[in-house]
């Protein structure tokens, strides 16, 4: 919070963009959505593409 609040008040853009960080908080919701199905790999968006596209899972990456 910190950071996202210190790069208002110094007008540049944040060390983590709303790209990354809205990445990185799927992470835990789509680990239990895979572990409750037995470990298979679960679907996310690709939000950096802004497409809405979607990418079956991070091995692909």
């Amino acid at each position: 919070m910190q950071e996202f609040v210190s790069s208002i008040q110094e007008q540049r853009k944040p060390a983590i963009d709303v790209y990354d960080a809205v990445t990185w908080s799927s992470v835990f919701p789509l680990s239990v959505q895979s572990a409750a199905n037995g470990s298979i790999p679960v679907k996310f968006v690709d939000f950096k593409l802004r497409t809405g596209s979607r990418a079956s899972s991070g091995s692909e990456r």
